[in-house]
């Protein structure tokens, strides 16, 4: 009996040891949700280092410094590009338009599930990201302003309210990822040594 109490103490110690390890691992790869301040690209395009990014989701209103930028190759903002903000990397998940909405009620900030051509929204499907992130949304209705293109100054029927576009910007998703290599960085330490490889 006394055997099995103490091998049933060292599954619990090594339980505990294991949950301690993994569990900053897994705070630290949340989901960060952030948005591209003015003025940015236009259309997607490469943000500048030394851009400010303000973070919508988790700790909303933080700012972050773009310290740099490795593209995947389309040459502009999307998934699976590594970005350096406040001196740590992170993987983009996903980057679209961010929709800020002024309702009766409150502000809001949308994100689309889908994001479609930037023409009528009617029926798509919006994740709220601030202030209750990850609640969705079906748009009921959308009054243009004129130009045939959802932008500022439209009004979207959401979620049983009418709400004032007051602004579209870049959101991006990311987290944390080791430091990628930089491209070229191989070359270069075999141009040390000649050819001889």
């Amino acid at each position: 009996m006394l055997h099995s109490s103490r091998m049933i103490h060292r599954v619990f110690l090594a339980a505990v040891v294991l949950a301690t390890a993994v569990l900053p691992a897994v705070v630290s790869a949340q989901e960060i949700y952030l948005d591209l301040m003015e003025p940015g690209p236009k259309s997607g395009a490469v943000a500048t280092n030394c851009s400010s990014w303000h973070e919508l989701w988790p700790a909303y209103c933080a700012l972050h410094h773009q310290d740099d930028f490795l593209d995947n190759g389309d040459g502009i903002i999307s998934a699976c590009d590594q970005i350096k903000l406040d001196g740590q990397w992170f993987h983009i998940e996903w980057a679209g338009p961010t929709y800020f909405l002024s309702c009766a009620t409150s502000q809001t900030v949308f994100e689309p599930t889908d994001p479609g051509t930037g023409g009528d929204p009617t029926c798509e499907i919006w994740t709220e990201v601030h202030p209750n992130n990850g609640q969705q949304a079906h748009v009921d209705g959308w009054q243009d302003n004129g130009d045939g293109v959802l932008s500022v100054c439209d009004y979207i029927l959401i979620a049983g309210q009418t709400c004032h576009v007051d602004r579209i910007g870049l959101n991006i998703r990311i987290r944390p990822t080791t430091v990628p290599v930089e491209i070229g960085t191989w070359g270069r330490i075999k141009g040390f040594f000649g050819n001889i490889f």
